[in-house]
């Protein structure tokens, strides 16, 4: 019977689940092939790969590898959280604690009581109540970790008589169910002094030579056992029976086992995931189909998942992570036609007729129709129809559409062709490719290529050039309601047209003619339901005309936080008001009145995150968007709003171009100080929750460096340049039922003025000037008495050689008085006594000694 049943459930394509794939490639996982996925009390997903440690926030990875943890792996096996918040993770080598409160791995190296460390594969970890961690390592036994008192106790397999438990289920009473490798079900008491296999009765080697990889107990107190030999059974404890409640389909290996709010058993194998309800008795297969992008990503899957909101979490052995929540159905996604995918097929254009279909033109699989009643997307058929369309228009029973090679027109009715193809310009080079096809309220039609603009002429069923858009490629077009016979253009490279076509008059606003528009390139042209004209361009965002000035106001990443790009191609309004903008990161919900917005991606139930030129609004009030793979569809009055709070994560912190490390988790912190060279710094948030876009709007405001709040939601992440010194409040609030209030306590930040600037640094410098004003002073007055000195000793030594010469002047005269007697008498001397004449030479020398000391001391005589 189970086989049977497994055969029904591989032919029945399961809706249900639609799953968004996470991978390396396309979203930063850290490995594509995945060994654990849980939730922490926060909100975070963890995914453990064969290579690194993933935290996922809904919107992006964060990785952690040897490095972080600390161990010689990276290669996870296991996760849990214990009652403090902290998580345990088992590696192929060892065991870590990740510390919520401190935001750091921490290696686990505690001696344990028989005198090991853990260093082997950590297979199994599960928390206690009491703040008992288990865990089975291959090779050295069953594990204990106190986190009160933090010591560890080791049981041995050399001490137990047993070895290579693998997974295990501890009652409340302390004794331990125990599986094995190629093993049967084992018990055990609580110190494991005993251990024994299980006694079923006549069924003791029920499990004989099994690989039992989940136990569990079921609501009414039986034992429930996944194994790979007999898939899902229930162990009657008190009557010794087992009862096989699921069979998998043979050579099949079953990797995990995952019981969900005691209802749900899923079952990860080799050939896909199982389900199996416990009160219905009901079970469900997901696998992977080629023609389905949106079923599993791969059949051998690893691990199971379901977070506290309900999403489904897949891992698999080298095909990354599937997600499937009930996001998944917000948007209707059509990418099959007849069957067929619709991978790599551009979808150009939406029309609808009188019936309420859609007929839909593509670049690569011609023209489709779709029935929103049977929500069935099927290929049109029809001899001589192109498999590559552009533009696409309805008109009365008929449709039009320009292709690669010209236009056509479709009877709808007749099921007939009429090819119009190349159009023909008065003069120069005509263009096959029709890109665009538009008709006014009155009928007109109005058909462009890439060199000109024609108007059908429906009495000669023709086509005319209008010269006023010769050599321009125009991209769209819409009526101006205010003014009857206005249209307004949009261009590839030349900006924005307002053409009168009573008189002709053609006006141009682009990047050159100081209208505010920044780029040239208009993707498309929009009026809202207050005859507002927005034109929706090729990176710059979208702009608002002012009709009284003549100027665009543009809004883009600079202004607008919602905005996480500024590529977009087309915009519809909802009966709100809101625009919705197609891009190429997305599509943005955007509300022109307040600026903010929400922007949805896959992971919010898209097709794919970029969009095409290609968006249209049925009578009903549901849009239409096509992108490279297909197209969605959607009401935006049903989407499934959320009015709670979500819990807004800092998670964290830039300093410049790097992120930066704290003592303890960004999140738990109250003040942050920074030095004056950091005072450029951002922070990233995550907020919490996949269930359903959050209705409300998410703000953040650092208060006393800015005045206006700023809107997270899009792109949770904020960053401030250049902030003054000075002590700051970063404030985060929310809107719940058009209330606003905060959702975590302020962070103070203070940013501190360099050392010269504070007030121990002025007092510094008013020293420094003190002390050199002082040295200068004196340094002065060294100078000023030196100079004095200097002054002084010259006078005195004018003084001195004046007094000698006067001297030498004196004696010399003396000594010529002396010598004229002499020799004016001509007496001869002979006569003269010598002594008369040896003490007069004598007083002479001793005067003239007597003058050169005088002479060479600073002492006046």
């Amino acid at each position: 019977m189970s086989l049977t049943l497994f055969g029904l459930l591989l032919s029945v394509r399961v809706w249900g689940y639609e799953f968004t794939h996470l991978t390396k490639d396309n979203n930063g996982l850290s490995y594509d092939g995945i060994s654990a996925i849980m939730q922490d009390s926060r909100g975070f997903i963890w995914i453990g790969t064969y290579k690194g440690l993933n935290r996922y926030d809904g919107n992006t990875f964060k990785v952690y590898g040897m490095l972080e943890m600390g161990l010689d792996s990276d290669f996870v096996y296991s996760i849990v959280e214990d009652s403090e918040g902290n998580l345990w993770i088992g590696t192929d080598k060892g065991v870590c604690m990740y510390s919520y409160r401190q935001d750091r791995f921490v290696p686990l190296r505690t001696v344990s009581s028989e005198g090991s460390v853990i260093t082997n594969k950590v297979t199994f970890i599960t928390v206690e109540p009491d703040g008992r961690v288990w865990m089975l390592v291959n090779d050295q036994g069953c594990f204990a970790y106190d986190i009160h008192r933090g010591e560890l106790h080791e049981w041995p397999y050399r001490k137990i008589g047993f070895s290579g438990f693998r997974k295990m289920l501890r009652c409340v009473d302390g004794d331990v169910w125990i599986s094995r490798y190629h093993s049967n079900l084992y018990h055990a008491d609580s110190s494991f002094r005993e251990v024994h296999p299980v006694v079923l009765g006549d069924q003791s080697d029920f499990f004989e030579d099994d690989e039992i990889e989940g136990l569990f107990y079921a609501p009414d107190g039986s034992l429930l056992v996944a194994s790979m030999k007999r898939g899902l059974s229930e162990v009657d404890l008190v009557a010794k029976r087992v009862e096989v409640l699921l069979a998998l389909p043979e050579n099949s290996l079953l990797q995990h086992a995952f019981l969900e709010n005691d209802r749900n058993v899923w079952l990860s194998t080799s050939k896909g995931v199982w389900r199996y309800d416990l009160l219905t008795g009901e079970s469900l297969c997901l696998r992977n189909d080629e023609m389905d992008m949106f079923s599993l990503s791969n059949d051998y899957t690893t691990c199971t998942f379901v977070d506290k909101d309900g999403g489904l979490w897949v891992g698999t052995k080298d095909a990354g992570v599937n997600y499937s929540g009930p996001s998944q159905n917000n948007f209707e996604k059509q990418y099959l036609a007849d069957g067929e995918s619709l991978e790599n097929v551009l979808v150009s254009g939406f029309a609808e007729d009188e019936a309420g279909r859609i007929w839909v033109a593509t670049e690569e699989k011609g023209l489709l129709v779709y029935d929103p009643q049977a929500h069935r997307t099927s290929k049109y058929r029809l001899e001589g129809i192109p498999s590559r369309i552009c533009s696409i228009c309805y008109d009365d029973g008929y449709l039009w559409f320009g292709t690669r090679v010209g236009l056509f027109r479709l009877d709808i009715a007749a099921n007939r062709l009429k090819v119009y193809g190349v159009l023909k310009r008065v003069q120069g080079v005509n263009d096959p490719n029709v890109y665009m096809i538009y008709k006014t309220s009155d009928g007109e039609i109005f058909v462009g290529t890439t060199l000109g603009l024609f108007r059908y002429e429906r009495s000669s069923d023709s086509f005319l050039e209008i010269p006023a858009f010769d050599g321009i490629f125009t991209t769209s077009a819409v009526e101006d309601p205010l003014h009857p016979g206005v249209v307004w253009f949009s261009s590839y490279a030349n900006g924005v047209y307002c053409w009168d076509s009573i008189s002709d008059k053609l006006v141009n606003y682009d990047a050159s003619s100081g209208c505010g528009l920044t780029n040239d390139k208009i993707c498309s042209i929009f009026i809202d339901h207050k005859a507002r004209i927005w034109a929706v361009g090729f990176s710059i965002g979208v702009a608002m005309f002012d009709r009284e000035s003549g100027r665009f106001t543009v809004y883009d990443r600079r202004n607008v936080q919602a905005l996480t790009s500024d590529v977009f191609f087309k915009a519809l309004e909802d009966k709100a008001g809101n625009l919705w903008l197609a891009s190429d990161e997305g599509l943005v919900e955007f509300n022109p009145e307040i600026g903010g917005g929400y922007v949805y991606t896959r992971i919010d139930g898209l097709l794919d995150s970029k969009f095409t030129n290609s968006a249209f609004r049925s009578a009903s009030g549901d849009m239409y968007f096509g992108s490279d793979n297909g197209f969605i569809r959607f009401n935006p009055e049903a989407l499934p709003r959320t009015s709670n709070i979500p819990s807004v994560v800092l998670s964290s912190m830039q300093i410049g171009d790097h992120e930066a490390r704290f003592a303890e988790n960004l999140d738990l912190m109250s003040k942050i100080s920074l030095d004056r060279e950091n005072n450029s710094f951002g922070f990233n948030f995550s907020l919490l929750g996949l269930s359903a876009p959050f209705s409300n709007k998410v703000q953040c405001l650092l208060e006393g460096y800015e005045s206006s709040w700023r809107d997270i939601a899009a792109t949770k992440s904020v960053f401030y340049y250049n902030v003054p010194p000075g002590q700051y409040r970063l404030r985060v609030r929310a809107q719940s039922d058009e209330k606003w209030m905060e959702v975590r306590p302020p962070l103070v930040i203070a940013v501190h003025p360099g050392f010269w600037a504070s007030v121990p640094g002025a007092m510094l410098v008013v020293l420094i000037v003190l002390v050199v004003f002082l040295l200068c002073v004196l340094v002065i007055q060294h100078h000023l008495r030196l100079r004095k000195e200097r002054e002084q000793e010259a006078y005195q030594k004018a003084k001195d050689e004046e007094m000698f010469h006067e001297k030498m002047n004196f004696f010399s005269h003396v000594i010529h008085e002396i010598k004229t007697p002499l020799t004016l008498i001509k007496t001869p001397l002979s006569n003269v006594s010598c002594m008369s004449l040896t003490c007069c030479l004598a007083s002479a020398t001793a005067f003239c000694a007597s003058s050169s000391a005088l002479r060479h001391s600073k002492t006046p005589p």
